[in-house]
């Protein structure tokens, strides 16, 4: 029980801490492509390929950081969640 309460207060501290973590604002140069939501379905369906690219390449990404907002997400969680019955 005591373990318990210990385990607790270290992972509020740590969510506490986590609030200071530094953000990275990343800018586009104007006319950038930005990916929508058929982008998010294709990603969404190569995105357990890109995870192991990304353990064996630094340059390779899961997910499109210049994107539409919400129709992405959407699309890439959609396609995303076809692979949950694969597994």
């Amino acid at each position: 029980m005591k373990q318990e309460k210990y385990l607790v207060v270290l992972l509020a501290l740590l969510v506490m801490l986590s609030g200071c973590a530094d953000k990275i604002d990343v800018v586009f140069p104007a006319g950038a492509h930005q990916y929508g939501f058929f982008y998010g379905l294709l990603h969404g369906f190569i995105a357990p390929f890109s995870l192991l690219g990304m353990l064996f390449g630094a340059d390779v990404v899961v997910f499109a950081a210049n994107n539409t907002g919400f129709f992405y997400s959407l699309g890439f969680l959609l396609d995303a969640s076809v692979w949950d019955g694969c597994f």
